[in-house]
């Protein structure tokens, strides 16, 4: 999580290595995106404080077409997207109460710091 901050921190300077690596993805046609890769990430949603939060399938799939195919870059556009909106969502996990009975959760909206 550290190394991520600081590639970050990269990224919204507009300088180094993390700019240049982003600079250089080359996208691919969505239908070309490893649909393995695609499902992994779309499972990650459920992950809570995981960037893939609040992504809709089509949008997770736009990011890795993006990307090349190449997850990191892929979940560097989705938080870069999500930081722009000044608003990081949070869904935390259902859970069962005393009866046995499954409680959803709604997601937090929570301005970015």
């Amino acid at each position: 999580a550290k190394l991520a901050r600081q590639r970050l921190a990269l990224l919204r300077s507009g300088t180094g290595p993390l700019l240049a690596e982003l600079t250089s993805l080359q996208a691919i046609p969505a239908e070309a995106v490893d649909k393995t890769k695609l499902e992994h990430m779309c499972l990650r949603r459920n992950t809570y404080c995981d960037p893939c939060q609040g992504w809709s399938e089509e949008q997770i799939l736009t990011a890795l077409a993006q990307a090349g195919g190449k997850v990191p870059g892929a979940l560097l556009l989705l938080r870069h997207a999500r930081e722009a909106t000044g608003c990081r969502i949070m869904l935390p996990p259902s859970f069962l109460d005393s009866n046995g009975q499954v409680h959803l959760t709604k997601p937090l909206h929570l301005a970015s710091c």
